[in-house]
């Protein structure tokens, strides 16, 4: 089995500019931009800093989690069949004259 960290929803607090909030850009480890309606994430210390500088929220109520679909599985093939069995020992080389 392998292990799965923990997961949290989290989304972008909004920044104030000039009394009017406006939507901040959080980037993931990955440099992508966390959506703005929020998206599920590891619990690290990554996103926990984020948390602990408000720049983003921890969300109770959010949308449950999609599981990622299964690897298919690869079809089974039947296997060629061999070739006529190869002679295991070399034929005696006759003496060179």
């Amino acid at each position: 089995m392998t292990y799965q960290p923990p997961r949290i929803f989290v989304k972008p607090t909004p920044l104030e500019q000039d009394g009017q909030p406006t939507p901040r850009v959080v980037r993931k480890l990955t440099g992508a931009v966390l959506a703005a309606e929020g998206e599920w994430v590891n619990r690290d210390s990554y996103w926990l800093r984020r948390l602990s500088d408000g720049e983003v929220e921890q969300i109770t109520d959010a949308p449950p989690e999609e599981s990622e679909p299964a690897p298919a599985a690869a079809p089974v093939t039947e296997a060629a069949p061999a070739a006529a069995a190869a002679p295991t020992e070399k034929p005696a080389r006759a003496d060179k004259k």
